[in-house]
């Protein structure tokens, strides 16, 4: 998985980038601070696709330190969303370029 904290333009932008480079919508996931941004951003179903305050147990359960889900957190509570890609190895190459394209920081490797 790589993950990264971006503002909500800049989310768009690297989403629209991924969809073109084949990345599943099922990849891709959305995390916000409330279900209306979220869906303002992107038509994505990824298994994070949610509220940082619904996902921070499933980042945890698959590997993300403690400090870095509570880091995560106030990024979003702070204005910005994360974008998760959970996909083949080989994709992470491309996911982790695309995102930090797109003002990603910090990116996160599970």
């Amino acid at each position: 998985m790589v993950i990264g904290a971006m503002p909500v333009m800049s989310a768009k932008g690297a989403i629209s980038y991924l969809e073109k480079a084949d990345f599943n919508p099922g990849e891709i996931s959305v995390v916000g601070s409330d279900e209306k941004e979220i869906a303002e951003i992107a038509d994505v179903s990824g298994p994070l696709t949610g509220t940082i305050d619904n996902v921070e147990e499933k980042l945890t359960d698959l590997g993300m330190p403690p400090e870095y889900v509570e880091a995560y957190r106030e990024i979003v509570y702070s204005g910005e969303v994360l974008v998760a890609i959970i996909g083949e190895k080989k994709e992470e190459a491309i996911a982790r370029k695309m995102l930090s394209q797109h003002l990603a920081s910090p990116i996160f490797l599970i």
